[in-house]
């Protein structure tokens, strides 16, 4: 008898998943595990279905860092364990979605460190993740993905995104585009004042938003806030008082972070210059890309657009010795721009980079690296005042 080749097409693919243990049967066998994670009340609106669904899942399944296109275990066995891998974790997402009357789809995906597919032809070999896809009234489809800390509709954690995956399921055979927006868009505003030892005293608001605020919500779920504030301050002697994060998941609106602070003996006194680093706790000293050429490409998890505003006051008894040139300055879809104005009171300081570039050919690498080059070397200017 001729061996079935059961991956000769896509539908081949469905109609063998459709009836496999750890996936179709799976899906299956979801619906009756799940009949008693219920609504206390009974939701008709599509985004709070969506909501109730993402969050029910995440809160009986924590994901067990197992990165898997299929599940292992049934359903019971997942639900009484409390935790499951991606399969398991995001079939059950899709079965919660369709009971309670919403089209939704298991998606196969290769994740980031699984690396690209490497052809369209039908194949069950190179996915090792799943997410969820949901259908909306208006026929336009969201992703989820249950696995992470704090869901949120329309967002995929880094690992998943990955420029496409397939919809394996009988009503919906696609591909489905992966490549949603990375964009970090963050702002960063410092009100400083510098006395004649050097110390700073004032305060921080920092604005983060899209893909960005997303991260770092995963990020506040996963750590003690005072990590998070330590990894702000970047290893100085800062002192944070009256820290504030403030934001709610799940609207449009940006995490605002605040705090007042101190740092004592900052500004290096030499004689009677004072020197202080002009991007101030946003100063980056290494640069990452050492070597001069690269093999094979250059990956960066998101794309980033960043301004920060330093205001410097000075006491009446200094005055500006030197302060940076102003410098502009792209390479592709990358840019920094550097400007440092004097003020009726001190220094005004504005950095911005950008940085939408994520993927560089190693053909482009040596431009890369000698534009990230000139970036690190502004990143590091000074100031330097005279103290009277």
């Amino acid at each position: 008898m001729d061996p079935i080749h059961f991956t000769t097409t896509w539908e081949n693919i469905v109609e063998f998943l459709e009836d496999h243990p750890y996936f179709g049967r799976y899906l299956k066998d979801s619906y009756h595990a799940i009949n008693e994670l219920l609504p206390e009340k009974n939701l008709k609106d599509e985004e709070e279905i969506i909501w109730y669904a993402l969050e029910t899942i995440k809160d009986n399944i924590r994901w067990n860092n197992d990165a898997s296109f299929m599940a292992d275990d049934s359903p019971m066995e997942v639900l009484e364990n409390g935790i499951g891998n991606s399969a398991e974790i995001n079939l059950m997402l899709v079965a919660k979605l369709r009971s309670m009357g919403i089209d939704a789809y298991p998606v196969a995906v290769s994740t980031v460190d699984n690396g690209f597919l490497h052809s369209e032809r039908p194949t069950l070999i190179q996915w090792n993740y799943l997410v969820a896809l949901a259908r909306l009234p208006n026929d336009n489809f969201i992703l989820l993905d249950a696995t992470v800390p704090k869901p949120i509709p329309g967002y995929l954690p880094q690992r998943a995104i990955n420029r496409k995956g397939r919809a394996l399921d009988p009503d919906l055979n696609s591909w489905v585009n992966l490549e949603m927006k990375t964009q970090i868009n963050r702002q960063q505003v410092y009100q400083l004042e510098i006395n004649e030892d050097g110390d700073i005293t004032g305060s921080i608001e920092i604005r983060v938003n899209d893909f960005g605020k997303y991260n770092l919500i995963q990020q506040f779920a996963l750590q003690d806030e005072n990590t998070f504030w330590n990894s702000l301050i970047r290893g100085t002697d800062a002192q944070l008082s009256n820290r504030k994060i403030i934001y709610d998941y799940k609207d449009d609106k940006p995490v605002v972070i605040s705090a007042d602070i101190h740092i004592p003996s900052y500004a290096l006194r030499i004689g009677d210059e004072m020197i202080l680093p002009a991007l101030f706790l946003e100063t980056r000293e290494e640069n990452e890309f050492q070597a001069e050429e690269r093999l094979y490409p250059v990956f960066f998890d998101n794309t980033l657009n960043n301004i920060t505003r330093i205001h410097f006051e000075i006491p009446e008894n200094m005055s500006i010795e030197y302060l940076p040139e102003n410098q502009n300055s792209t390479w592709e879809n990358s840019s920094f721009i550097l400007l440092a104005n004097e003020t009726d009171k001190g220094v005004k300081i504005t950095w911005m980079n950008n940085h939408l570039n994520r993927k560089i050919q190693p053909e482009k690498y040596p431009e890369f690296r000698s534009f990230y080059s000139q970036m690190i070397e502004k990143n590091l200017e000074n100031i330097i005042l005279s103290v009277e």
